[in-house]
């Protein structure tokens, strides 16, 4: 399919668009819509959405480990078809990224890439931005047609494209998103610069910078950007910048509530973040262009009772099956506590739509009853959009001692959450939500109020996430000069003794389970043959499998060889927290006397408390009180969770 076919599908859809519906996951129904009776959200999110389902898809993930291979593969996109590419940056976390992608996107093959005419990506930043707009045009086949037109004047000329303008800096790590969202959406980019932290602040003049230099990018598109129901009606900010504006003394406003308005407070697009690290920002790209959920987590942490039933989940939960979604909804059977939140994460959550509603801080949050950390977000199976109803869970999102971190840590795509207390009736009530959702309204619409001042939510993903109907796939894989399939490199890597490499190939290839399998052997057979690289590849999937001793091993190896990470204690605890009953006595003794020198610092007193609790459920011949009383720390908050910990257990007695 050419640009110009692309083009005209999309076009004669404009007039008469057909709202999707799903009573059956294989039952689509269409409803007919007349566009121009839409609001403006939802045609905004019905542009994003004619596109989508325009571009067939094919069935294939290509991993690349450089970034001219990243560049050189999105160029092999074409309005005929186009393919998800995912970067290896050689950590586990990048691993467990695209494996995430990979169980989620299902594809008939997954192929590492090394593009033979890549080159490095020039320094300077005139010099990297032309590459990528060279890369975006080629994307769109323009680099084939002899004196092809300004992709600008293409995209300007249908109404079909230039949902929302993207806002980067070719310099800034998030660039990768950038590039991949203006070819797979069609959307120009705007070139700024801006200072990089996103756990910092902006001052409100810095701010106001950026906004004016995104809206002289706007005018300079040449089409109507000035009013929501426009051609321009999202901004993409791909910046390392900050989420949070000083306001006041102590306070801070969203950044990306204050960009995509005009002086005056008048909304002109619905904006939205991306950051991180180069292939955090080529993940989230990725997932938001190729994925769409199929599960969907509501969880209600409030009570059921008087105005917190107006942020409930029940009418939530409701529209979401309407629409086809499968929905886990735990209050449904009284679940609302603690204890149902830690048994969501007894195994890694195959949800990819999450809802929850609770209240605390930026490292904890209350349930009904009990009060969670961050430490016990659970672990995904499969890449998630989360919508947390909360104060403070995003006022640092790059770090992973804060909620909205712990989140994306875990494999999240879009978030959204409070840079500050926003109060209750800053968020939009689960039932609109998932209404919105399921009814056009794209990302950053959906979780925002139509009107109000600038205020404390932001939003982080692509703000043209919409819910439909799966993208058609092309029948056969498109097949790239020199692609290597991943899952016949694992076998060499075997046949080589290459046990590490093997394992992390199966990984990515989605084939966890073959991948704990071959530990679970080797430790049987030759357990010289676990080296502290082993261990740490094979750390996640035996979660995956449930099998606590399997996890308990690995986990002594890596801690011998002082290799532990921050997050193998995470898959530690939520392996261990439910595995340690299945196990005989003495192995569940020692996983405890693990699990005691193994306390997160960043909420020592509660895992010091569940440890002594789980103790006492398993019998131990250790005494948890004992335990308790030898835990020292300077946190108050900590030392009242342990004492109250032991008066309870003493008092019982």
């Amino acid at each position: 399919m050419s640009f110009a076919a692309v083009a005209l599908a999309s076009v004669a859809m404009l007039g008469r668009w057909e709202a999707q519906t799903q009573p059956q996951p294989a039952d689509w129904q269409r409803v007919p819509v007349q566009l121009d009776a839409l609001s403006p959200p939802q045609r905004l999110g019905v542009r994003a959405e004619l596109l989508r389902q325009n571009i067939p898809v094919i069935p294939q993930v290509v991993v690349v480990s450089d970034w001219g291979s990243y560049l050189r593969a999105i160029a092999h996109w074409s309005p005929a078809g186009r393919f998800p590419v995912l970067f290896d940056a050689g950590t586990a976390e990048s691993r467990h990224d695209i494996a995430r992608f990979v169980r989620a996107f299902e594809p008939a093959r997954v192929v590492r890439w090394n593009a033979p005419d890549a080159v490095d990506l020039p320094r300077p930043r005139e010099a990297r931005q032309a590459v990528i707009d060279k890369t975006i045009r080629s994307a769109w086949d323009l680099d084939t047609i002899d004196n092809a037109p300004d992709l600008l004047e293409l995209w300007a000329a249908s109404p079909a494209f230039a949902p929302g303008i993207i806002a980067a800096d070719a310099a800034d790590p998030a660039w990768p998103a950038a590039v991949a969202l203006a070819a797979g959406r069609a959307q120009p980019i705007v070139w700024v610069q801006t200072k990089g932290n996103p756990n910092g602040a902006f001052d409100p003049d810095e701010v106001e910078l950026l906004a004016s230099a995104i809206e002289l990018g706007a005018q300079s598109t040449g089409m109507p950007w000035r009013a929501l129901g426009d051609r321009v009606d999202a901004l993409t900010i791909c910046l390392n910048c900050p989420v949070k504006i000083r306001h006041g003394g102590d306070e801070f406003l969203a950044t990306t509530d204050r960009l995509g308005r005009l002086a005056d407070g008048t909304r002109w697009a619905w904006a939205s973040q991306i950051f991180g690290t180069q292939e955090d920002a080529a993940y989230q790209a990725m997932c938001a262009l190729f994925l769409m959920p199929k599960r969907a987590l509501a969880f209600d942490g409030y009570p059921d009772e008087g105005a917190w039933r107006t942020y409930g989940m029940h009418g939530a939960v409701d529209s979401l099956r309407r629409f086809g979604l499968d929905v886990l909804a735990p209050a449904a059977a009284g679940g609302r506590g603690l204890v149902d939140w830690r048994m969501l994460g007894a195994t890694p959550l195959a949800c990819d739509l999450i809802m929850v509603n609770t209240k605390g801080m930026r490292n904890w949050f209350d349930l009904s009853p009990g009060r969670a950390y961050s430490g016990d977000v659970p672990l995904l199976d499969r890449p998630a959009i989360i919508a947390f109803i909360h104060s403070f869970s995003a006022i640092q999102p790059g770090l992973p001692a804060t909620i909205a971190g712990r989140w994306f840590q875990r494999g999240a795509y879009a978030y959204s959450g409070a840079v500050h207390e926003p109060y209750l009736q800053a968020f939009v009530p689960p039932a609109i939500l998932a209404e919105r959702l399921t009814h056009a309204f794209p990302w950053a619409a959906a979780v925002r109020h139509d009107d109000g001042p600038v205020w404390k939510v932001a939003v982080f993903g692509d703000p043209l996430i919409t819910l439909g109907p799966p993208a058609q796939r092309m029948d056969a894989p498109f097949s790239l000069p020199g692609a290597h399939d991943v899952e016949q490199r694992a076998q060499e890597h075997l046949a080589s003794g290459r046990s590490a490499d093997a394992l992390w190939e199966l990984i990515i290839a989605g084939a966890d389970a073959r991948a704990a399998e071959l530990a679970r052997a080797w430790w049987k057979d030759d357990p010289t043959r676990i080296t502290t690289q082993v261990a740490d590849a094979a750390l996640l999937p035996a979660f995956h499998q449930g099998d606590a001793l399997l996890l308990m091993r690995l986990f002594m190896r890596l801690r011998d060889a002082e290799a532990i990470e921050p997050w193998h204690l995470d898959v530690l605890w939520h392996g261990a927290r439910f595995g340690a009953g299945a196990l005989a006595q003495h192995d569940a003794e020692t996983l405890l006397t693990v699990l005691r020198q193994q306390l997160r610092p960043e909420q020592l007193g509660a895992d010091a408390v569940e440890a002594a609790e789980m103790m006492q459920r398993i019998g131990s011949v250790h005494d948890p009180v004992a335990f308790l009383r030898s835990v020292r720390t300077d946190r108050p908050q900590d030392q009242r969770l342990i004492d109250a910990a032991v008066r309870g257990m003493t008092g019982r007695r």
